[in-house]
């Protein structure tokens, strides 16, 4: 680096520094909000009784175990020579996660999603998986502490971060979105032991990759385990980020300090440390799986340009085929992945042969993706008519969805953030960190805000040739990303796929600076380090004090499962009291409740931006005497209506869709003899259809 370049850096690093945390903590103080009441009385209570989160939390370790060897054999058998490295286990654990997944998704195709035959199945893969790992475990000798100081602190940070995120997901969940169809959709697959077709659930026919792994969790141990793998694909970002930054950037022998692997498990951490990531990953949400799925693309995509191997080629378009099966933005970021594949290709310096490897790079990759996304969509196509469920309406259309559902929607989605035009695109990295309320309420925590000076000076000063195409090409992936949640739906959440790519372009930019500069290195890996640390304050204070009920007692056992329902869900009550009522073979109408999760009995439920099942009814029928009939002819014998959950939205959201005509017939339908209360518990109606 330039002489004349170090005291502006180091000058500049500690004024941005300055200024940032002054107007930062005086924003977010991390002691607001702590209250320590009702974590004292969790740890007070009757005896602890840990067994009902231990059993899964050792299903999901073998399940690990499984994973790492089903991806090691795909990857022997492909010959990626990348498998000898330390830390590419990360890429087997994903290869084999995979795997079950689609296994799962193939098992309830033929209608065989029975515990038996998943308890069975984990047998059959453990046997090997054991014979092939005892071994090792004897070989193992003793625990060999980190001697890089910045390594040791920042497992310290990560096994405190990590335990709490590990109690918070160990509790049975009760987020809106899981009960509506993240696990709501599993758990009837499972009630029908086959997966089919959801009506009035469009959400339910999005990518299912790590829905099927839900599946097995709900099958193999519970919810709980569900949950925890969705933890577990959380902790595996820290690797893939480690690895990429090893990898292509930290291998050459240096004495620079902080060391290449220091700076890679920062960077690791700093991703973990986001409360957006590590509050969702505690979640039976998704949002885990699409980040380390699209950055295990990128790695995969930066292999190949890197060594040019058949292998490498194929595990990017697996890689692509999972990004695919897990959500429908992936399909813009692997279609730039496979282009810009075929666009270096035919950059080559031999131009006779350009052309056709080009190609070829192009239609294999983008086939083998293709492929592997296939099984969600052709069950969209040949179950609604449209691949892209609900996405698409006006091109593809689509059985239930409607075009004031679809209007619906795109409306919902607008209403995040601030709004589409340029001014808010250049202020959006402020916007969305200190005013993360107006974003999905998700937040991003300080250090993508503090790093974005850097990360912008980077294109300017950065002239290294050491894997400068993978470089770029992580810059265009970030770019590309960033524009396309900026003009979508405007969720922090959402932006976690791009905060893992800044945690790589941050570690290569400190790789380098720590040869170059070591003292301008560890200034920004100090402050790096204080975002880290808040973040995760943050996320603890948070989760410990604030989530209502608190988690400790569940996990603990001084709180039952059912007591912490109660106090979590105000019509779980509701819930319970029409599992003891109806039989599990007949069917029951929701109206007002849109979230399906935890009932046992069948469902004629819509979701939130659906056609309510009742307004569906009401226009299919001629008068309330055909409409009983109708249910009658449909096994449905009981009405749980919501009343107080109605109310939240009855004037914007649901009143609005029923013309004049159709809201009267809604409103005589609720007044019906036909209909006999036979349970009420403050807002919440069980009622009896004659």
């Amino acid at each position: 680096m330039d002489k004349r370049l170090k005291l502006p850096l180091i000058t500049g690093i500690i004024l941005w520094s300055a200024v940032f945390w002054w107007l930062y903590y005086s924003r977010f103080p991390v002691h607001r909000g702590w209250n320590f009441q009702a974590l004292f009385e969790s740890l007070s209570g009757r005896g602890w009784n840990l067994a009902p989160v231990l059993f899964p939390l050792l299903m999901g370790i073998l399940i690990l175990f499984i994973a790492h060897f089903l991806g090691t054999r795909i990857m022997q058998f492909l010959k990626i020579s990348v498998i000898q490295e330390k830390g590419s286990w990360c890429l087997s654990c994903l290869l084999g996660l995979f795997a079950l997944g689609l296994i799962t998704y193939l098992l309830g195709i033929l209608g065989l999603l029975y515990r038996w035959i998943f308890w069975l199945l984990t047998i059959l893969l453990l046997i090997p998986t054991l014979i092939e790992r005892i071994p090792q475990i004897r070989g193992f000798k003793k625990i060999s502490f980190p001697r890089d100081k910045l390594v040791l602190a920042v497992w310290i940070v990560l096994i405190l971060l990590g335990s709490v995120c590990l109690m918070y997901t160990l509790t049975p969940p009760i987020q809106s979105d899981g009960l509506r169809y993240h696990l709501a959709a599993p758990q009837e697959y499972i009630k029908k032991h086959a997966i089919g077709y959801i009506p009035f659930s469009a959400l339910s026919n999005s990518p299912f990759l790590i829905e099927m792994l839900f599946v097995y969790g709900m099958l193999a141990a519970g919810d709980l385990l569900a949950k925890l793998l969705h933890l577990c694909l959380w902790f595996l970002c820290l690797y893939v980020i480690k690895f990429f930054i090893i990898h292509f950037w930290g291998k050459r022998e240096t004495k620079a300090s902080p060391k290449p692997e220091g700076i890679a498990n920062l960077c690791g951490l700093f991703f973990l440390s986001i409360p957006a990531a590590a509050i969702v990953a505690s979640w039976s949400f998704i949002d885990l799986g699409i980040s380390v799925y699209f950055l295990g693309f990128i790695l995969c995509l930066g292999l190949y340009i890197q060594n040019r191997e058949k292998g490498s080629l194929i595990l990017c378009g697996i890689f692509g085929g999972a990004a695919l099966g897990t959500k429908y933005t992936m399909l813009p970021m692997v279609l730039l992945g496979c282009l810009m594949a075929g666009a270096l290709e035919y950059i080559q310096p031999s131009p006779a042969r350009a052309k056709k490897k080009a190609l070829f790079v192009f239609v294999v990759m983008g086939l083998i993706a293709i492929s592997l996304a296939l099984p969600w969509y052709g069950k969209n196509l040949i179950s609604t008519g449209n691949p892209f469920y609900p996405l698409a309406y006006r091109i593809f259309g689509g059985s239930d969805w409607s075009p004031e559902n679809a209007t619906f929607y795109a409306s919902k989605a607008a209403g995040k953030g601030f709004g589409k035009s340029l001014r808010f695109l250049i202020s959006s990295p402020y916007d969305s960190t200190m005013k993360w309320h107006r974003f999905g309420m998700f937040n991003p925590g300080p250090g993508f805000l503090y790093l974005v000076p850097l990360i912008i000076l980077g294109l300017f000063i950065f002239k290294e040739k050491q894997n400068r195409k993978v470089f770029g090409l992580v810059y265009l992936f970030s770019a590309a990303y960033y524009l396309m949640w900026f003009f979508g739906y405007q969720s922090n959440r959402f932006l976690l796929p791009f905060y893992g790519l800044m945690a790589i372009i941050t570690g290569r930019l400190l790789v380098w600076l720590s040869r170059k500069s070591p003292v301008v290195s560890q200034l920004v890996v100090v402050g790096l380090s204080v975002c880290i640390l808040f973040s995760s304050a943050w996320t603890a204070r948070w989760i410990l004090t604030e989530t209502k009920p608190p988690p400790l007692g569940v996990f603990l056992g001084t709180q039952s499962r059912n007591d912490y329902l109660t106090q979590a869900l105000d019509y779980y009550p509701g819930i319970r009291a029409t599992n003891e009522l109806v039989p599990p073979e007949q069917a029951i109408l929701c109206i007002g409740e849109h979230r399906g999760y935890y009932f046992k009995p069948r469902l004629l439920i819509s979701d939130w931006f659906d056609t309510p099942v009742i307004l569906d009814l009401i226009r299919n029928t001629p008068d309330n005497t055909d409409l009983f009939r109708l249910l009658n002819q449909a096994g449905c014998t009981h009405v749980f209506y919501n009343k107080g959950e109605l109310s939240k939205y009855h004037d914007m959201f649901f009143q609005p869709r029923f013309k004049q005509k159709e809201y009267r017939r809604f409103e005589d339908f609720l007044d019906s003899p036909n209909l006999e209360l036979r349970y009420r518990i403050k807002d919440v109606f069980i009622l009896k259809i004659k």
